[in-house]
């Protein structure tokens, strides 16, 4: 499923960054966020592919909640392309949320790794 997104133009992009920095209002937030969803669906595109048993629209739901507290957090002043912060932030959220989900412990997960790793390695140097 594709999710909303609308295209900005720049001039009016930066117009509505100014307006969001200067007042934090909803509707600036939000359209943000609309012309911002596509890098949402990239990144939960991505981390599909590597978790083929997890719901597309789930990870989507998840990096959006990632990409509006990005926008929150932004400071421009750092010098950083929103974008390349946004990815990181919307990653960061799907992940978060997919731990919390997960009933088995992480440690019992990456002895499972390692476990399978040597048996392969023993397995298959014969």
């Amino acid at each position: 499923m594709h999710t909303l997104s609308v295209s900005i133009p720049v001039d009016e992009l930066q117009q509505t960054w100014d307006d969001y920095l200067q007042y934090r209002d909803v509707r600036s937030r939000n359209y943000l966020l609309l012309h911002y969803m596509s890098l949402v669906e990239r990144v939960a595109g991505r981390l599909k592919a590597s978790m083929p048993i997890t719901d597309f629209d789930d990870l989507v739901s998840h990096g959006t909640i990632g990409l509006i507290r990005a926008i929150e957090k932004f400071d421009p002043t750092i010098g950083a392309k929103f974008e390349a912060y946004a990815a990181i932030r919307i990653h960061g959220a799907i992940i978060d949320e997919l731990r919390v989900q997960d009933w088995i412990p992480r440690a019992v997960r990456t002895n499972n790794k390692q476990y399978s790793a040597g048996m392969k390695t023993v397995c298959c140097s014969s």
